[in-house]
């Protein structure tokens, strides 16, 4: 199923409103999502070592992050890869952003709140 990526534009035709397309980006189908499928290794560096201890770990591993069809799951993320091979998981306020690249890899961003500070590098790859 499609998602709206914009909220309805609003058009003036002939003094009354009518609605215009928007974008959106399909879910991908699994003969694009096929390279991804399996369980990926890897983790997450924080962005900024500079930030004390206590407020970020450093370094955070990925176990179990998986590709099955056109969905990924890990731990309590989970969401389906786009078509263009990019994927939004939201849990609470914390999220995993990031795009799935040939031959078998994804990159990304995590972002772990309470104060929005704690922002990661992510680097996964599926065994060889």
């Amino acid at each position: 199923m499609p998602r709206n990526l914009c909220r309805a534009s609003l058009l003036v035709v002939l003094g009354g409103l009518a609605l215009t397309g928007c974008n959106t980006i399909p879910d991908a189908t699994l003969a694009q999502t096929a390279p991804y499928q399996g369980t990926y290794v890897g983790g997450a560096v924080i962005n900024d070592p500079g930030l004390p201890g206590q407020a970020c770990s450093p370094e955070i591993p990925f176990r179990g992050f998986t590709v099955s069809g056109n969905q990924v799951n890990f731990g309590e993320f989970n969401g389906p890869i786009r078509e263009d091979g990019s994927v939004y998981l939201v849990v609470g306020q914390s999220f995993i952003t990031g795009r799935f690249m040939p031959p078998a890899t994804f990159v990304g961003q995590l972002m772990i709140p309470p104060n929005n500070i704690c922002i990661y590098r992510i680097e996964l790859h599926l065994p060889s």
